[in-house]
């Protein structure tokens, strides 16, 4: 049986054999489309048909009375002057229902309603008590969490990567929402000011149509900043005069501060300029100012920012907001986590100890930051090695050495995809896995080793796998030969890892060498 909704049609695509002995055999017969086209595969018959038409005359009159009774009860409605409450009413349905849903989903993602209060005396800068703040975009099982009574205006700094830019973006989505009387994503007992304004100043780039260049951009941003916010605003101001030179950026960021905080503004201003820290700010201004750092901690001595320096060598990123001020951005550490190879690494760390020596190429009065040793050269690889000294590098030898004078390794960073070269041969991976951390502690990685013909669809699954997956390092090496080939070269590497010490995520590949590959003739032994 065919249904064709279009032509309005039930029929069968062939006459049943039993019809053709029956006393009418014109009782079967070609139906036709709705341009009157006979279809010649088709059938049907006049007690069908009949049936069919009866329904869609139904279907027509029901469609009639639906719109004759909304007619007249549309027409009662205004006549009689519901119309408003019906408006009225629909508008408190909407703004209920929006309440209702924000309710249910602030309580599904741990949000919590802080209490506001009016602008607090002179004596009393308090802008607002934070508890538990954390990032809106993140779930709160991931996220690290800051607790700080906001007091005038904090002046912050902190090395690249240590979450001051997520800071500043939470604590204004929790004052922003707590204003609008909405929940937030912070602790219970938080308590807000309300604010006339909240100004959040973060990085802009050129406006070609504008005749802007990104520092143009900035300028217009921080004058409308200075035009429109006084002492009831809550401004954000993130690396102000970075699209200059360090000496016009140093004291462009120090007067508006200076301004910003004789003012009354409440806030953060967060900076890498750190010759800030020691401008003769009048005292009015640095009496309101307070100095703050994402705090940094060095394992293997157990402190954080103030010891790190010349012998630091295990440092990681805690993500918490405390008292103090940090003088070392560690630059060189995150283009390293970003894959920037080490030749450039190397020689930007050598020509930073030339600018030192220079007196920053003549800026003399702008603090210069430390390059901590933390970039030696044992530590340039893009992910840090484990405690048994073993890393991506060393299982890059071991893939080559295996494969021999062909064998050249790509390196693959945390987000990125596999090149396109890749696609369609045969290859061998390595990942790293579960560099993180728990607790204040650095979790060591683990290693997994396979292979594969399409190494972006396999990074694809691997990194769908969970949260250590998400954030993996991989290399991958070419094997010529095919996919048999591979497998040989895949077990080899396992088992060679293995015995070398690594934390292997499974070993169960390297058990078995096929017989027909030619890699390695003699294979390492299973002890």
């Amino acid at each position: 049986i065919v249904q064709d909704i279009f032509n309005n049609i039930f029929a069968i695509k062939d006459t049943p054999s039993w019809a053709e002995n029956s006393s009418d055999p014109k009782k079967y017969y070609h139906p036709r489309d709705r341009n009157g086209k006979v279809l010649r595969k088709r059938y049907t018959t006049s007690n069908v048909e009949n049936a069919l038409s009866d329904y869609i005359e139904s279907c027509e009159n029901a469609c009639k009375e639906v719109k004759a009774v909304l007619t007249k009860l549309s027409q009662v409605i205004c006549d009689e002057g519901h119309l408003p409450a019906v408006v009225q009413a629909s508008h408190a349905n909407l703004i209920l229902s929006s309440a209702a849903h924000h309710a249910s989903n602030s309580n599904a993602l741990g949000w919590n309603m802080a209490r506001t209060f009016e602008m607090a005396d002179e004596e009393n800068d308090q802008a607002g008590h934070f508890v538990d703040v954390w990032p809106y975009w993140m779930d709160k099982s991931d996220a690290i969490a800051n607790s700080f009574d906001l007091s005038g205006l904090f002046l912050l700094t902190a090395p690249n990567m240590s979450g001051k830019s997520t800071l500043m973006r939470s604590t204004a989505a929790a004052a922003l929402l707590s204003n609008c009387g909405l929940c937030a994503p912070l602790g219970p007992n938080s308590s807000i000011r309300r604010f006339d304004s909240i100004f959040v100043r973060g990085a802009s780039s050129d406006v070609p149509t504008e005749d802007k260049s990104a520092f143009g951009a900035e300028m217009g941003d921080i004058a409308a900043l200075l035009r429109s916010c006084g002492d009831r605003s809550l401004v954000f101001v993130d690396e102000l005069g970075r699209g200059t030179s360090p000496k016009d950026g140093t004291s462009l960021a120090g007067a508006v501060l200076e301004a910003m905080a004789e003012e009354g503004m409440s806030g953060i201003f967060a900076t890498h300029l750190h010759g800030l820290l020691t401008l003769p700010l009048v005292e009015s201004a640095q009496d309101r100012i307070r100095k703050k750092r994402m705090a940094i901690h060095d394992k293997r001595k157990g402190t954080n920012n103030d010891s790190i320096g010349e012998d630091c060598t295990d440092v990681t990123w805690t993500y918490r907001l405390e008292d103090g001020v940090c003088t070392d951005s560690l630059a060189l550490v995150t283009a390293a986590k970003f894959g920037l190879s080490d030749r450039i690494l190397k020689r930007a760390n050598f020509l930073s100890e030339v600018v030192d020596e220079m007196g920053n190429v003549g800026e003399s009065h702008i603090e210069k930051p430390v390059v901590s040793s933390y970039m030696t050269e044992s530590n340039l690889n893009e992910k840090s090695k484990n405690t048994n000294g073993l890393g991506l590098e060393q299982a890059v030898k071991i893939a080559e050495e295996i494969i021999g004078e062909n064998g050249k390794a790509i390196r693959i960073p945390p987000k990125w995809m596999a090149p396109a070269s890749m696609e369609g041969c045969s290859c061998v991976y390595v990942l790293e896995i579960g560099y993180s951390m728990n607790d204040n502690e650095r979790v060591p990685p683990r290693y997994y080793v396979g292979e594969t013909d399409s190494l972006s669809r396999r990074l694809s699954q691997h990194r769908c796998k969970g949260k250590e997956w998400a954030s993996l390092s991989a290399v991958a090496v070419r094997v010529g030969g095919g996919k048999t080939e591979a497998r040989n070269v895949e077990s080899l590497v396992i088992r060679k890892m293995a015995k070398a010490g690594y934390d292997l995520v499974s070993v169960s590949d390297g058990r078995s060498i096929r017989s027909n590959g030619s890699v390695n003739n003699t294979p390492p032994s299973t002890s």
